[in-house]
């Protein structure tokens, strides 16, 4: 058991918690969530102790154990990959390192001495505690770890600093997992994970006997594998008794009620300061206005959530392109001796949503560089179709960087064309405002280096995106923002993501490549793991010769084309109207606040003009209960259109 009892922790000089209490045990399956910033990756450090408390006491139970995988690892050992994970075997391990010690002094010391008796005692004592603690399993469970999270055999005996940071984590995820401690805190943990190892991890987690909190942006794992939230805002804790799914429910909830009560309260506050601004000076209402002021200092006020700032994203519209967009024709492409793939033919048209999918080392990035011209394959050709402006976000979204600029020269070094003011306007959109548009590339987070590529995207009309995990680094509030987006988005998408949520609600046709060969499967990634489950019905892999099966069947252009009738309704009878709406909602809203503050000044009432702000809110009042029933009734429409 782990107990914070009144913890409190100033982060450069702002309040980070306040008064925290939590006790944390085994089998409890916890999410951390929070906006960025809100101190999520902090309170697992001050849990596991690599951080102090400025106030109040953490207690530790002796035999509670807890292991942790932090975000981003600060230093590697010298072991092999395979030496690393199994030294995560704990006290198993160090069982076996003593008795082939115990072993080696055996077969060093005189059969006949006093010595050699006392060793075969200590060798038989570790011997049976080694059979006790599962030893001789050791090896064979650390290899299906290995194996679960995709790590390759043949890297198992080479040096953990030979890989990358990404495969580096895996490994570091795999001991962690063998350590079996009594508390996992895992922060962001599926982020270096293709989803057939977060699959794994997902069953791994759900058979887990010991406790778990994990951080993740990843909604389908949280639902998965937590049963309890508990979210940071405004320095202190909120539970929630259920998974990620429940939570966003009853926070919508909870706010409805927070904020009623606040303005509420902020109405109460505003008419006694101003019983007591009147009535300050008269000394026949000394006694009340004493009253009132006490009242006010007693008044326990309430909080509202932590207001956080969102991207906007909106992708510039383009030239409408041929119905072919793209053709890929007899694609090989190989490193070295390493074959990557061979034969690859196929065709993207006009308004296709693909999901290009694969286990990680299938060759997915390599055949999205090709395809985006960054990389030349060593067969084959790839042909873009009439008027195609294709753009391409990578992975590694450094490599699109001068990493010496400054986040605005970035943007100039992309757009010449444009003014300043243009692009720190669209920089603002993407949260670099001000000062911080003379950021250096090389000192971005993640998401700021995230945010900075999405927002290059915005400076060139296209219509071929072609996505290399655009949703990396990004929080729940920006994928959904960029879901929003892309979905609205009238091009063709090619696109790589490891978030399921993120494909399964933009995806409407999924390219498998695996062991060198593309498969396609129509529909998105649920109806995609669901004919994968089935081997009967699964398809066989694109060849050459296939090519032209990927033109559409008529069945499959019917149900293509009901698909595009269906979102053509849905944005002409409900996207576009709610979005004007929401924007004729947001400014009456501003203005019924605004009568708010001049009605509640005294001087008002000798306004020539007091009725006539009296007549306008409260004809505001009733235009505003009108549009939120016609934002229910579209909300409703959208649901009844997207079940079709």
């Amino acid at each position: 058991m782990i107990r914070l009892e009144n913890v409190s922790i100033v982060f450069q000089g702002r309040p980070l918690f306040s008064d925290v209490t939590w006790q944390l045990t085994e089998g409890h399956r916890i999410g951390l969530v929070g906006v960025n910033g809100s101190g999520k990756s902090t309170l697992l450090k001050l849990i596991t102790g690599l951080q102090e408390q400025d106030s109040g006491r953490i207690v530790r139970s002796k035999n509670f154990t807890v292991g942790y995988l932090p975000q981003e690892l600060t230093s590697v050992s010298d072991h092999t990959v395979f030496e690393e994970a199994l030294s995560g075997c704990g006290t198993a391990r160090d069982l076996e390192l003593k008795l082939k010690a115990a072993e080696d002094a055996l077969h060093q010391s005189d059969t006949k001495s006093e010595e050699y008796s006392e060793l075969v005692l200590e060798f038989g004592r570790l011997q049976r505690l080694f059979e006790e603690a599962d030893g001789f399993a050791l090896e064979s469970k650390t290899a299906r770890v290995l194996q679960g999270l995709a790590v390759p055999s043949e890297w198992w005996h080479s040096p953990l600093k030979q890989l990358s940071g990404g495969w580096q984590m895996r490994v570091q995820l795999a001991k962690l997992i063998l350590s079996a401690p009594s508390l996992l805190l895992l922060d962001e943990p599926t982020n270096h994970l293709d989803v057939e190892s977060i699959v794994w991890l997902s069953s791994f987690l759900r058979s887990y006997e010991g406790g778990l909190v994990v951080i993740s942006h990843d909604r389908y794992f949280l639902d998965e594998n937590i049963r309890e939230i508990v979210e940071i805002s405004s320095g202190k804790l909120h539970f929630y008794a259920g998974n990620f799914s429940y939570y966003v429910q009853e926070k919508e909830k909870r706010i409805e009620l927070l904020l009623n009560a606040y303005e509420n309260q902020q109405g109460e506050i505003a008419r006694l300061q101003q019983f007591i601004e009147r009535f300050r000076y008269k000394a026949t209402k000394a006694r009340q206005v004493q009253s009132r002021i006490k009242m006010l200092e007693k008044l326990e006020r309430v909080e509202v959530p932590d207001s956080t700032d969102k991207i906007h994203l909106r992708l510039p519209s383009a030239p409408r392109s041929g119905r072919s967009v793209l053709e890929a024709k007899r694609l090989g492409h190989s490193y070295g001796k390493k074959r990557v793939f061979e034969d690859i033919a196929f065709n993207l048209e006009r308004g296709d949503k693909v999901a290009l999918v694969g286990v990680n080392g299938a060759g997915k990035t390599t055949l999205l560089k090709i395809l985006a011209g960054v990389e030349t394959p060593k067969h084959g050709s790839v042909q873009l179709g009439h008027n195609v402006l294709p753009a391409y976000y990578a992975q590694i979204v450094a490599e699109q960087f001068q990493l010496k600029n400054t986040v605005l020269e970035e943007m100039l070094r992309e757009d010449t064309w444009h003014d300043e003011t243009y692009l720190r306007t669209i920089l603002g959109s993407f949260l670099f405002s001000g000062d911080a548009v003379y950021k250096r590339v090389s000192v971005l987070s993640g998401g700021e280096k995230s945010r900075l590529a999405l927002a290059k995207i915005l400076l060139r009309p296209s219509n071929l995106l072609l996505l290399d995990e655009p949703t990396n680094h990004l929080d729940m509030a920006s994928k959904e923002i960029l879901l929003e987006a892309l979905l609205e988005y009238n091009g063709t998408i090619l696109f790589i993501a490891h978030d399921r949520y993120f494909m399964d609600q933009l995806a409407q046709k999924v390219l498998e490549l695996k062991d060198g060969k593309l498969t396609f499967y129509p529909g998105n990634y649920a109806d995609y793991i669901r004919k994968i489950s089935d081997p009967v019905s699964s398809p066989e892999p694109l060849s050459v010769a296939d090519a032209p099966a990927f033109h559409k069947s008529r069945e499959q252009k019917k149900l293509e084309a009901e698909m595009r009738g269906k979102m053509s309704r849905l944005k002409k009878e409900v996207v576009e109207p709610l979005a004007q709406l929401e924007s004729s909602i947001h400014e009456k809203e501003e203005e019924i606040r605004d009568l708010e503050k001049t009605l509640a000044d005294d001087k008002i009432y000798a306004d020539k003009r007091y009725h006539e702000y009296i007549s306008r809110y409260d004809q505001l009042k009733r235009s505003l209960e009108n549009d939120y029933k016609c934002w229910e009734d579209l909300q409703a429409r959208k649901l009844e259109l997207e079940a079709l």
